[in-house]
Parts: structure tokens; sequence; C-alpha cells
């Protein structure tokens, strides 16, 4: 058996270590000050206050509860579906990331009836819901059209398509070892779907019976761009890595701050429902850079809190 080197803790710079641990003990207490009813604005935070953050935990976010209620109430968790169509649903969703446009799929290719996919009859329907000025995808995030001139939608359901003819097989791939490292390097096989996008559906079959026993939940997550310049302000205080330097393990970095968690986190993040795991260590370390460049002047989130439309959980 191959003996793997012992590696030693990641040596983080205190100031930006508790700037990272307050971040995310205060914007948990953001989403808690408002889900008690208590009035805007739920922080003394100027930041906070003033831009956009995802939460802590991502199925707070609203979008995951609503890919969430849709696979409770129109899948009914999947009990009389096969695991390569949960992954199918799962994809669809998440690719648009559009709750409106998987609904018009589910409904306009008649899922509730039978488990089913045309590429053609998709690019029809979604394509006249963009001639009548409907949104078809989010703009949380942006998906790649593989350098193509070929409208997206088209890209997207091409994508899709090959994913219906190869889902079982895809599948089995990730059944073999049930990791959450696995499925994103499985997911990627699919045309346009990148790491970021194959991470986010890998975890959202988290909370299905195919990934819910991920052994690695504890142990690995894919650090993003954004995850990997928070790691870069932990250990250094600057978002670029010292160029000519070798670039740090950073699933390494993120274990050891996962391992550091149950002395800072504070009693509400405790409480959550939902477990405090690598998932939530990547998603804050890519918040918090968003936050460090605010702070620091380097720049600012897209999006900010309007007093008119009070800010999403």
């Amino acid at each position: 058996m191959k003996k793997h080197k012992k590696l030693a803790p990641v040596k983080f710079k205190p100031k930006a270590l508790k700037l990272f641990w307050y971040w995310i003990n205060e914007r948990h207490r953001i989403w808690q000050a408002r889900k008690d009813g208590k009035d805007f604005p739920w922080t003394k935070d100027k930041i906070l206050r003033e831009y956009k953050f995802t939460n802590v935990f991502r199925q707070l976010d609203r979008v995951t509860q609503a890919w969430v209620d849709r696979y409770v109430t129109l899948l009914g968790h999947g009990k009389k579906m096969e695991d390569e169509d949960i992954l199918f649903h799962c994809a669809v969703f998440r690719l648009f990331n559009l709750p409106e446009t998987y609904d018009a799929l589910y409904y306009g290719l008649n899922y509730s009836k039978k488990v089913s996919w045309s590429k053609k009859q998709a690019i029809k329907l979604l394509t006249a819901r963009q001639k009548e000025g409907r949104q078809i995808f989010t703009g949380a995030y942006i998906i790649p059209n593989a350098g193509r001139t070929t409208p997206k939608v088209q890209v997207i359901c091409e994508a899709l398509d090959y994913l219906w003819t190869k889902r079982r097989k895809l599948v089995q791939r990730i059944r073999r070892k049930k990791t959450m490292q696995r499925a994103v390097k499985v997911l990627m096989d699919v045309p346009t779907i990148g790491p970021f996008i194959a991470y986010e559906i890998a975890c959202d079959l988290r909370f299905t019976r195919i990934l819910a026993d991920a052994k690695d939940i504890l142990a690995w997550a894919n650090p993003g761009p954004g995850a990997q310049r928070g790691i870069h302000r932990l250990m250094t205080g600057d978002r670029r890595w010292p160029k000519g330097k070798d670039r740090p393990n950073y699933v390494w970095a993120m274990r050891c701050l996962l391992k550091q968690a149950p002395k800072f986190i504070g009693a509400h993040v405790k409480k959550c429902e939902w477990p405090f795991e690598m998932r939530e260590i990547e998603h804050s370390l890519c918040e918090f850079d968003k936050y460090m460049r605010v702070k620091k002047g380097e720049g600012r989130p897209r999006s900010k809190y309007t007093w008119k439309e009070p800010p999403p959980f």
C-alpha cells in the first residue's frame, strides 16, 4: 500500500483567520435574525448590510430550497424513480438554475406522467419562452457556451441530451466510490459541465440517496477560484498567490479549517439543522473573499441590498 506523506497543519494569519470566522458567524446571525422576524438592518456591519452575500449553509439559499421543494413535491423523493433519472432532473435544474425554467420543462415535457426527454421539444419550448421575454437562465453564475456561437439554449439542451443517453453509466460510475470528488470528475465528462457546475450538481445529489452516504463530505470539496483566493488571504493576507511560489494544497487547507471550526463557530451556527461540512468551508471562503474585496477597497460584489427590495435569506 502506498504511503501518503503526512502534511503539516496550514499556518494562517491570525488576523485574517479571525475575520473569516467572524464572517461565518455574522452572516448566519443575519439569517437567524430575519428568520426570527427582526427588522432590517440585521447587522451593524456596513459591508454585510449593503451587499448581498449568500448563506453559510447552501441549503438555506432560495434556489437550493426551490430544488428541494421540487424534489419532494414533484419527484416524491425519487421513490418511484431510477437513480439515473434523479441525476438527470438534478442536472436540468442546475444547468439553468432558474426554478421557473425547470417547471416549464417538467410540465411542458409531461414529466408528471413519465420520465422522458426530447431535445427538440425542449429547445422549441425554451425558445418560445425567450421570444415572450421570459428569463431562461439565472444571473447567479455563468454557464460556458463552449466557445460556440450556437444559441445557449441549444448548447445546454445538447448537453442534457448527452447526459440523458449516458445517465445510467454516469450513475454507475458515481456509485463505485460514492464520493463527492468522484461524482464531480464523472459529471465533468458531460459537455459544458465544468468543475463548478459539476460540484453544484454533486452537492444537490448529496441530499438524495445517490450521495447521501458520500464518504468524503468531511475530507473534500471543490476549491473554486473564489475559495482559492480566500485561502490566499488567510495564508498571506493577499488574494494573489506570490509568483514563483508553489501553490498550497487547497483541499488540505480546507480540512485544516474544518478541524478548527468547532472552536470558532458560534452556537447559533452549530444549531443549524444542516451539518457543517467541507462544503460550508469552501463556500464561506468564496464569500469571505468577496467581503475582503470590499473591506480592502479592491472591488465590490455585483448585487446590493435595497430598501425597496429586502435581501433574501
